[in-house]
C-alpha cells in the first residue's frame, strides 16, 4: 500500500511563482546598465554594451556577489554617454570601504561634466549625496557606516515629483524635495570610484553597479538588497 495518493497531487502555490515573475520583469524594466563586475573585462551585464574602462589597473577580487572591483585611492573605472537618462533615474550598488582617512570624501559614483552628482561617503563613514550646478548642495543623511562591512546603496530621483530618495541596506534614510536634486545632467559620462576631476578616490570595494532610467519603489530596492544577500543581474 502506497504511503502517498496519486490521485490529488500537492497544489503549486501560483501566487509564488507570480510574484517572483513580475518581481524579475519590473526590475528589468528601464534597466540601461548593469555591471556585475565578475572580470576585467568590465562588461555591461545586461547586454547594453556600456562596457566600463580601466584607468590606473583596477583590481579584480572576491565581492559581495562573485567577483568586485577594488580600488586603492588612485585608480577608478570611467563609463561613456548614457544619453537615455532623462531626470528620473536610480544608481544602486553595494560599497565596502576599507579606508576613510585618505581624504574628506570616498567618491563612489560621479557624474562628467562639472560633477553634476555624486554619490559619496564623508571621512565620519556618512552616507552622502552631492548635486552640482548653478549652486552646489550637499545632502547628508546622518546614516553612518564603518569599514570592512558591505552596504547597499541606492538613490532615486523622480523628475514628476521633485524628490530624490536614498535607500542604505534596503531602508529609506533621506528623501529631499528639491527639484534641482532630481534634475540632474547626465552629460559626457560618469566615473565608478572617483569624482571627476581626480580630487577624490576610494579605498575599497564596489560590486553589483545597476543604473535604471526611473526611480525604483523601495519594494524593488528592498528586492535587490535581498535581506544582506544581494541579487545580481538577471534578477532571477
Amino acid at each position: 500500500m502506497p504511503l502517498y495518493s496519486t490521485a490529488c497531487p500537492l497544489p503549486i502555490n501560483r501566487k509564488i511563482f507570480r510574484h517572483r515573475a513580475l518581481a524579475q520583469s519590473s526590475l528589468l524594466s528601464g534597466l540601461l546598465a548593469y555591471w556585475n563586475l565578475d572580470t576585467t573585462s568590465w562588461l555591461d551585464s545586461s547586454g547594453g554594451g556600456n562596457t566600463l574602462t580601466s584607468v590606473n589597473s583596477v583590481s579584480l577580487v572576491a565581492g559581495k556577489i562573485g567577483n568586485c572591483a577594488e580600488f586603492d585611492g588612485t585608480n577608478y573605472l570611467s563609463l561613456g554617454a548614457l544619453s537615455s537618462v532623462n531626470n528620473s533615474f536610480s544608481i544602486g550598488g553595494w560599497f565596502n570601504a576599507s579606508d576613510l582617512s585618505q581624504g574628506d570624501f570616498s567618491v563612489f559614483f560621479g557624474m562628467v561634466p562639472l560633477l553634476n552628482f555624486q554619490l559619496y561617503l564623508s571621512a565620519a563613514g556618512e552616507v552622502s549625496y552631492a548635486l552640482y550646478g548653478d549652486t552646489p548642495t550637499g545632502y547628508s543623511t546622518g546614516s553612518f557606516v564603518g569599514t570592512s562591512e558591505w552596504h547597499y546603496y541606492v538613490a532615486a530621483g523622480n523628475s514628476s515629483t521633485s524628490e530624490l530618495k536614498l535607500y542604505l541596506d534596503g531602508s529609506l534614510i533621506y528623501t529631499s524635495s528639491d527639484a534641482n536634486s532630481v534634475n540632474a545632467i547626465w552629460g559626457s559620462g560618469a566615473t565608478i570610484g572617483m569624482e571627476h576631476d581626480s580630487a577624490y578616490f576610494v579605498y575599497g570595494k564596489i560590486d553589483e553597479v545597476g543604473i535604471w532610467d526611473r526611480d525604483l519603489s523601495g519594494a524593488e530596492i528592498t528586492s535587490l538588497y535581498n535581506a544582506g544577500a544581494g541579487r545580481t543581474y538577471p534578477f532571477n
